[in-house]
């Protein structure tokens, strides 16, 4: 059965159900269904992780999650899910609702950077890096605190109307080390057990899109908690850093691949940009916050 669902501005008619996202009345832009597709293994395999392989054209992307299913978007129009046997919807959610839905924007020319998002003192901010750095720890703190989340893992901009580079709300769901859920005092109650991680769900979510404008790449260093301006030829190599799916660049075709360099050059020229360093070990997040802030104001080290 399909339901209809309204994300990024379009409906997505879908055949697996989106827990979160407002229903729609309009007809679908995005089709996502069940259904066997021809599938080369040969031709997956070559990038992945943690059980994922993928690989992508200028209109395809295949991904392979082991023991879960097999997924293809298509055009920019079409997810297909060939789940392995015995996978249950919540599993099939997971790659569906991060991979594939970012190469399913990708597609359609958004920019899709891996990064949690807040609306943090009125503003759009970013906090871009790798896995392990503490996004998804400092967007969980932050929202208990009152401040709106967009996401802890993925920053998907688009221009608006007035040509203003601007991020959308992705998902409530946030996911947690359990050294996170303690440390934040988090109900065990209130957070979903996964494979590797708890699932939370923020109680304070943005509703709407708000210019990006500020954004904060997250490093380690064992000099522990201090921030950097970078120079103007470093905002690049941070957002192309940051691209979520970048190993798949090459593969997009230079038509796609120059469309995603001009999104970047213009939230260069819109927003603020700074590296935050934190220690090795964990950090109090309060602490993390207060150097991100500080790095904004211009204050001194």
């Amino acid at each position: 059965m399909l339901s209809l669902y309204n994300l990024f501005n379009f409906t997505i008619a879908s055949e697996i159900a989106f827990p979160c996202a407002a229903t729609s009345t309009r007809n679908p832009d995005v089709w996502i269904r069940f259904q066997r597709f021809d599938y080369n293994p040969s031709l997956v395999g070559e990038r992945g992780g943690q059980g994922l392989w993928g690989r992508a054209t200028a209109d395809t992307f295949d991904l392979r999650a082991n023991g879960i299913a097999r997924y293809q978007v298509r055009n920019g129009c079409e997810i297909l899910i060939d789940p392995f046997a015995g996978a249950d919807e919540q599993a099939i959610r997971g790659p569906l609702m991060v991979i594939v839905l970012a190469a399913l924007l990708q597609q359609r020319g958004f920019l899709v950077l891996h990064g949690g998002v807040v609306d943090f003192e009125g503003q759009g901010m970013a906090l871009l890096g790798d896995s392990g750095m503490g996004k998804s720890s400092l967007v969980s703190f932050l929202q208990r605190q009152g401040v709106a989340a967009f996401s802890d893992e993925l920053c998907v901009v688009h221009p608006d109307e007035l040509g203003r580079m601007c991020v959308w709300p992705v998902s409530q769901v946030i996911a947690l080390c359990e050294d996170a859920v303690l440390r934040q005092g988090i109900d065990r109650h209130n957070a979903q057990p996964t494979l590797d991680k708890f699932r939370i769900f923020a109680d304070h979510y943005a509703e709407k899109p708000i210019p990006l404008t500020r954004l904060t790449a997250l490093r380690k260093s064992p000099a522990g908690l201090y921030w950097q301006m970078p120079k103007d030829n470093e905002k690049l190599a941070m957002l192309l850093r940051n691209t979520y799916l970048r190993s798949f660049l090459n593969d997009i075709g230079p038509e796609k691949r120059m469309h995603h360099l001009q999104h970047c050059l213009a939230l260069i020229r819109q927003a603020e940009f700074r590296i935050v360093y934190r220690p090795f070990e964990p950090v109090d997040e309060a602490d993390f916050i207060q150097q991100i802030k500080l790095s904004f104001e211009g204050a001194s080290q």
